[in-house]
């Protein structure tokens, strides 16, 4: 039997009437990760939101409009952002960058951007005290 409640089958229709154009999925990703790296910098911020709506849009991409099959999603209650930039720069920088090659030098300054960002993070996590990496 399949469950299918009204807001899954809400969700489900505008998926399969969206076309696999990566270049605004690409920018709903950016804007999500933009916002999920603005939160990451600030006091007691929480990015995990944003992550999770870029790592919905970019797991639809994969999913859908790949020839991949499954993987992305399969960590879904972890948000970390270090981990997710670094998905996020190698599917943009290749996948959408192969998918659309006349926007391909964009989808490889925001793979660039995602990969500094990453490497930002973990510099910052490696200045903290043992204690400050584990309580959280």
């Amino acid at each position: 039997m399949i469950d299918t409640n009204i807001n899954s089958v809400l969700t489900l229709v505008p998926e399969f009437n969206t076309p696999c154009k990566p270049f605004p999925i690409s920018q709903a990703i950016d804007r999500y990760l933009q916002h999920a790296w603005d939160y990451a910098n600030k006091p007691d911020g929480d990015p995990s939101a944003f992550v999770t709506g870029a790592k919905s849009q970019l797991g639809w991409y994969y999913e859908v409009c790949t020839d991949h099959v499954g993987g992305l999603m399969a960590k879904k209650d972890d948000n970390d952002l270090k981990d997710f930039l670094e998905v996020a720069a190698i599917l943009t920088g290749t996948d959408m960058a192969i998918d659309d090659p006349a926007n391909a030098s964009t989808y490889k300054e925001r793979a660039a951007k995602y990969k500094r960002w990453r490497d930002a993070l973990y510099e910052a996590e490696s200045r903290k005290s043992w204690w400050q990496r584990f309580a959280h």
